[in-house]
């Protein structure tokens, strides 16, 4: 296998090494491991194209002879006809999303769980006796066990967003036990479509609870939500911050005109509605989901709720972050730190509130400004850098 040294330079890191693995001739556990230990992925087992790199390392493939498996294997996926019977329509219910959590979950004495299917298929692939025919076979009777995106991360996504929106319909339905919902009682209901019909006309409990459990999800309202959770506080006053903080005019004039770029940035994505697109797409199945924004989306998700089998502390998101094949929280990683002081924090809107103004008077984006930049369909880098 030759690659050329230029060229390999534009190709991102973490393919860069699955290359390097044919050339070294690597096992599996070598490429993984320095895939890890590079802060990258390692192979995932429910994608067909990554499965295929599993086969290929675990049992001595060239790279010619995994590039015929994997026609081989594309061949076959493009013949599928069943494919994820979730989330196929233009909108996206709170029943389904229910059902999806709950048909890809374990569950004992009420707490869910992941299954355990990522590890399976990768230890039944190695298993394999060493028959090209056989990996073939395996993932024709197999289809429905692959994924096109990290199935894992989507999975934890689906089910804090339905943890989420399990509890604002909780608190409703309380509320309507006590008195009659007024006006602003409604605006915790934004993350769901059609609540516009509940102020019409008065519902017992159980009916308010039957009619929001049938209303389809608010990916927009979502997004906004998300938004308001880390940015309002930023982008209304951080201005107001350097004024009083910084004493150098045309240094604050400077960063004045960064935070009038930022803000432009910002409703232009708006505008382009980009955040409720990628919720979409996250929950469709249709982009993975990186690690910043899986992160950044479970401390929201999870603030809305404390109970300890919902609630996020290091542990659990470290173990999440583990079984999606990222790194656990490291301590030299100045977002880690800022996530880990986040948890730890008894007041986290005043921790946020703080980092915030610190990153503005060092001169520096908030860490998040930067969220969804790493959201990109791993298949499709696979395909344009491997093949």
């Amino acid at each position: 296998m030759k690659f050329d040294p230029q060229k390999m330079q534009k190709i991102p890191l973490r393919y860069r090494l699955i290359a390097l693995g044919f050339m070294k001739k690597e096992s599996l556990e070598q490429v993984n491991d320095r895939l890890l230990n590079q802060g990258c992925m390692p192979l995932y087992a429910r994608s067909y194209l990554e499965a295929s790199l599993i086969y290929a390392f675990s049992h001595g493939l060239s790279y010619e002879k995994w590039q015929k498996l994997l026609m081989v294997c594309e061949e076959i996926q493009s013949k599928r006809r069943e494919q994820d019977n979730f989330f196929q329509g233009t909108t996206i219910s709170y029943a389904e999303l229910k059902e999806y959590v709950l048909n890809h979950s374990d569950s004992e004495k009420g707490q869910l769980y992941t299954q355990e299917l990522t590890q399976l298929l990768e230890d039944q692939i190695c298993q394999m006796p060493e028959d090209e025919q056989a990996f073939q076979r395996y993932f024709e009777d197999n289809q429905n066990c692959f994924s096109g995106v990290r199935e894992k991360t989507r999975y934890y996504f689906c089910k804090y967003l339905y943890y989420y929106l399990t509890e604002k319909i909780e608190r409703f339905v309380t509320l309507t036990e006590r008195r009659v919902p007024r006006g602003d009682d409604f605006d915790s209901l934004k993350g769901l479509k059609g609540i516009t019909a509940l102020k019409r006309k008065q519902k017992s409990p159980e009916e308010t609870r039957k009619f929001l459990e049938g209303c389809d999800v608010s990916c927009g309202e979502v997004f906004e939500a998300f938004n308001h959770f880390y940015f309002d506080y930023i982008s209304n006053d951080w201005v107001e911050i350097l004024s009083e903080c910084l004493v150098d005019i045309s240094e604050l004039t400077r960063h004045k005109r960064e935070l009038i770029e930022q803000r432009e940035e910002q409703e232009e994505k708006k505008k382009n509605r980009l955040g409720e697109t990628m919720i979409r797409r996250f929950i469709k199945g249709n982009l993975d989901i990186d690690r910043s924004t899986l992160i950044s989306m479970l401390l929201f998700f999870s603030d809305a709720f404390d109970d300890e089998i919902r609630g996020m502390d290091r542990q659990r998101l470290d173990l999440i972050l583990d079984n999606c094949g990222f790194s656990m929280l490291r301590t030299k990683n100045d977002f880690d730190c800022f996530v880990m002081g986040f948890l730890e924090a008894e007041e986290r809107e005043d921790y946020l509130m703080n980092e915030a103004t610190q990153q503005a008077l060092n001169g520096e984006n908030f860490y998040l400004y930067h969220v969804y930049q790493g959201a990109e369909s791993q298949a499709k880098l696979l395909r344009k850098y491997l093949k």
